[in-house]
């Protein structure tokens, strides 16, 4: 080893040799300026300043010129001292068999000023080329037989011999270290960065990435510091060739404060480098090579740019960099030599580092010349910079823009791994029952495998939160699945993801309604009760079930209506009601019943006598319950134990107390384990006293469900109504939808709401989910959701253990607004075409707010009422023109307004007409009921309930008044009249305040 070392020593030393002499610059210890007689050996510029505090003449080179300098000639005589720059051996063992050595160069900063400050700094190998860029010409680098940088942090066309011929810091200078005479022909040629702080061995994106302090300190090297960085490099060895030449270049512009001891942030920002100075490479790509016949594959990239550029104008990167290219004599870039990205064109993403910036590069169809050395050249150019020199000193770039060159070889694979590839979603049932077993399919198609693997999981289809699995099911793409295990009652989704060890795919989920219901009775429906095979067991006394309701005319009557209480109810009357034959299945370990009902009970005193109230029972079929007493006396109520099992619901009987119809109540109780696995009968008891009590008392049964319970016993929540709430809005700030689901918990778990919005027939969620906890009701922003036409708001409901519940979805229509005056604005109103038709008797309008000063003043008005309304007094005021679009399904006129009426005033009508035509009254006065209403002037229908007709006082506020235009107004410009009146004047503070005017369509 020391023999190699030696010789290369040996090489160093002769390549130091320099002969032949060199015009010097002047020594900046002292006051000597050497002016150069040519611009061909011109060696620099110099800017001398005298400092008053040292008696010293500061010379300082470059004034007012920035831009990449070769700084070699002052790291060596006669410039610079003998240590400006220093390599030592790391690894010369395999120089003489393969070529390899490993050195570490040092550079020591060779000047003391605090101006000299360098700023990204790059030691440039220099060497021969056997690679010519097939996008661009000029552009020559290192093949696998010449000198290579084996880790080079990019490669940069400054100062290289073939085209900076001008010697000097403008050019190239042969480096005393390097070989003597040899003038290398590559044009770009690799590099090592240098910074404070960086490792000898750091990769420079991560060092700028491991702290933000590094990128504040710009890339600089401090005056009277050094730094050593590790190089790789490789000679050629067909035959053994170890001769180099090297460049050191540095980015500098003179600072523009800071005195005699600038910081950082006292030079410009032309002080850094232009062009980028290194990337990270996050590699996606999928290339492979099996033969000549079977290759391809994909490159998939993602650059981040270290770029000084991206530190201090990061939202406007494309300004500075044009386009990316790539290229490449090894691979076929589908179909090419190189592909052009115009830079303002690729999505950019944030990189960790904070002066660099992530852009993706895709190039599909990519064919591989083989496994080995398949590498491309990764060319970043600059927008509106290119190597001119400061001063106008030549070069031969002929123009070509400033650039940053990069070189990245790909790992190609021998062969790939083609992924699975499921040709169907997710087949199976789609409503099942918590304990049913059913069968879940997909199909997948992977020809080269090796093997594939399934994994099966159950997800809360709102929220994607796991709740059954993983499973691999079968192996072969079907999953036998007993519910009972998972049992997860709610709304969910199951999903496959298959893999072959290298590749995966999903299949498309499907969505699965999990039902707990054994039996359910919804007997809110008024047509059919849900009640075939209910049965009355025996009546006592003179109360009856009555025959209009219901396909076997058992539910409705005393005691169990449907719409309203009974009337009167017979003293000692007592019936029994019992649902169909119920089966419990053996598999079940818990069962319970839930019955929504209300009630109202009455009793007078000081007589303790009332209605007694009922039951819920069960018995276990095929046992009857009978009444075990005709009159069963019981003081104050009665209480029907004797016949039926389980416990009376607690605080459901009536003792001597009124109770609200108001108050839909939730019972629930659990049937006795015993029964299952058989079935039972639901029975519901109710009674009278001695003698009628009164009126409108008894029971309304609303919902009757037998449930399964999961092993734990905690029930899932119920949505016992469908979501009520607005059906037809227009899409507007103004009008935002009010919407309520009513659900219950039987453990009174806290309950949340999970709101969205959704395409009818594909599910697609547009909104949402909001989560609303503890509160039924929700209020949707249409403006926010964005979407007009046919949707549906879709409300699930989360006890916290278990997946949301769906309560049945409301369909809405969402308008689009082709016409709308707010006119709370009281600047202009929104108002400006409007006019006044007529005005009779001494009533006017008001001329203190809109543009047109109309639409304020008696009758209409924006702030508050009148406070006095002249007797005999009408007007018209008729909007602009508003265009009504053919072929909509439906156009509907909206306004929100306030009013206060009282005796005399007699309101108005909104009505239509088409344009030109011009409402009028028709008489003076037409007494209606105690007020005026003109109907015959305008076309449309009235708006249901928003005329004011008779004698008292009415006030509201945010009403919505709406109708929907006649189908002859489509395709027309109409007008909107609104009219106003009073008759006698009778009191003060009336009229109307309307708010907003809104015209939608449904297309």
């Amino acid at each position: 080893m020391r023999h190699y070392t030696a010789i290369f020593l040996t090489i160093l030393l002769l390549g130091g040799c320099s002969s032949g002499g060199a015009p010097v610059s002047p020594d900046l210890t002292s006051d000597d300026i050497n002016r150069s007689p040519s611009s061909v050996n011109l060696w620099g510029y110099w800017d001398i300043e005298y400092d008053v505090t040292t008696g010293q003449l500061e010379i300082t080179p470059l004034r007012s010129a920035s831009g990449t300098w070769n700084v070699t000639m002052f790291l060596q005589p006669p410039a610079g001292s003998p240590t400006g720059l220093g390599v030592q051996i790391l690894d010369a063992s395999d120089l003489i068999s393969n070529g390899r050595i490993d050195v570490q160069v040092t550079v020591n900063h060779p000047f003391p000023s605090m101006k000299l400050r360098g700023f990204d700094i790059r030691g440039v190998v220099l060497g021969d080329s056997s690679m010519i860029d097939p996008y661009n010409s000029s552009i020559q680098y290192a093949g696998e037989n010449d000198l290579r940088l084996l880790n080079a942090d990019g490669y940069t066309r400054w100062m290289n011999p073939a085209e900076f011929h001008v010697a000097g810091i403008l050019g190239y200078v042969e480096g005393a270290l390097g070989t003597s005479g040899y003038l290398p022909d590559a044009t770009i040629n690799g590099y090592k960065y240098f910074a404070d702080s960086i490792e000898p061995d750091g990769n420079v994106y991560d060092y700028f990435a491991s702290a933000y302090g590094f990128v504040a300190m710009r890339g600089s090297m401090n005056p009277g510091t050094s730094l050593s960085r590790d190089y790789h490099l490789q000679f050629p060895t067909s035959p053994l060739q170890v001769k180099f030449q090297y460049a050191i270049i540095a980015s500098w512009e003179k600072a523009l404060s800071g005195g005699m001891t600038p910081g950082v942030n006292d030079f410009p920002n032309e002080a850094n480098s232009f062009e980028p100075v290194a990337i990270s490479v996050v590699d996606s790509s999928t290339l492979f090579y099996e033969s000549a016949s079977n290759k391809g594959g994909n490159i998939d990239l993602r650059l981040n740019i270290v770029d000084w550029w991206a530190y201090w104008d990061p939202t406007n990167l494309s300004d500075y960099i044009g386009k990316i290219v790539v290229s490449s004599d090894s691979l076929d870039l589908a179909g090419g030599s190189f592909v052009e990205f115009d830079f303002s064109t690729l999505d950019q993403y944030p990189a960790s580092a904070g002066n660099a910036e992530g852009v993706d590069i895709f190039i599909g169809d990519v064919e591989p010349s083989g496994l080995e050395n398949q590498e491309i050249l990764i060319s970043i150019e600059m927008t509106g910079y290119d190597y001119s020199n400061p001063f106008g000193v030549p070069n031969g770039t002929d123009g070509d823009p400033l650039a940053a060159y990069f070189r990245y070889t790909f790992e190609v694979a021998p062969d790939i791994n083609d992924p699975p590839v499921v040709t169907s979603g997710v087949t199976g049932p789609t409503n099942v029952f918590v304990m049913d077993t059913e069968t879940y399919s997909v199909v997948v198609s992977d020809p080269d495998g090796p093997f594939t693997e399934y994994e099966w999981t159950i997800r809360d289809e709102l929220t994607g939160d796991l709740l059954y699995g993983p499973d691999p099911g079968d192996g072969a793409g079907n999953w036998v699945l007993d519910w009972s295990d998972a049992y997860i009652p709610g709304e969910v989704e199951i999903f496959c993801t298959v893999n072959d060890g290298d590749n995966q795919d999903d299949a498309n989920p499907l969505k699965v309604t999990v039902s707990d219901e054994i039996f359910h009775a919804n007997l809110n429906d008024i047509t059919t009760g849900d009640n075939a095979g209910w049965s009355y067991v025996e009546q006592i006394g003179m109360t009856h079930w009555s025959d209009d309701v219901g396909d076997d005319d058992h539910l409705a009557g005393y005691g169990y209506k449907f719409g309203i209480f009974n009337t009167m109810y017979f003293h000692e009357s007592a019936s029994i009601l019992m649902t169909p034959e119920i089966p419990l299945a053996s598999n079940l370990e818990h069962v319970y019943t839930v019955v929504l009902h209300s009630y109202e009970f009455e009793y007078y005193a000081p007589f303790e006598i009332g209605f007694d109230g009922g039951n819920f029972k069960c018995t276990q079929a095929p046992t009857t319950p009978v009444y075990s007493d005709p009159e069963m006396p019981i003081t104050g109520g009665k209480d029907y134990e004797g016949w039926l099992f389980d416990t009376a619901i607690n605080g459901q009987l009536a003792y001597f107390s009124d109770v609200s119809p108001e108050t839909l109540h939730v019972s629930a109780y659990e049937i006795p384990p015993g029964y299952i696995g058989s079935s039972v009968y639901l029975g519901f008891a109710a009674a009278t006293d001695e003698f009628t009590t009164g009126e409108n008392h008894g029971w309304m049964i609303d919902d009757v469900s037998v449930r399964a319970l999961p092993t734990d016993a905690n029930a899932p929540p119920i949505p016992y109504s469908q979501i009520t709430g607005d059906i037809l809005l227009p899409m507007l700030d103004n009008f935002p939808g009010t919407y309520e689901v009513i659900a219950y918990d039987v453990e009174s778990d806290p309950l949340s709401y999970a709101w969205t919005v959704r395409i009818p027939g594909t599910g697609e969620i547009i909104w949402g989910p909001v989560i609303v906890d503890n509160d039924q009701d929700i209020v949707i922003n249409w403006m926010e959701v964005g979407t007009t036409g046919e949707l549906e708001v879709h409300c699930s409901v989360y006890d916290g253990f278990h997946p949301g519940v769906a309560a049945p979805p409301l369909p809405v229509t969402i308008q689009e607004v082709v016409f709308h005056a707010d006119l709370t604005d009281t600047t202009t109103g929104d108002n400006a075409g409007w006019t006044e038709i007529i005005q009779v008797g001494a009533s006017g309008w008001t001329t203190e707010v809109g543009e047109d000063s109309i639409l304020n003043g008696y009758g209409y008005k924006f702030g508050e009422f009148d406070a006095s309304y002249l007797e005999d007094s009408r007007g018209i005021l008729l909007s602009p023109p508003i265009s009504v679009p053919a072929d909509v399904a439906r156009a509907s006129l909206y306004v929100l307004h306030d009013f206060n009426f009282r005796a005399s005033l007699d309101g108005g009508n909104f009505k239509v007409t088409i344009d030109p035509l011009t409402p009028n009254f028709l008489t003076v006065e037409e007494n209606i009921d105690g007020g005026f209403d003109y109907d015959v002037e305008l076309t449309g229908t009235v708006m249901d309930g928003q005329d004011a007709f008779g004698i008292g006082q009415l006030t509201d506020t945010g009403l919505i008044s709406r109708m929907d235009l006649l189908n002859s107004q489509e395709g027309k410009d109409i007008r909107l009249g609104i009219a106003c009146a009073s008759g006698i004047t009778y009191f003060n503070m009336r009229g109307w305040l309307i708010d907003d005017i809104v015209l939608a369509i449904t297309p």
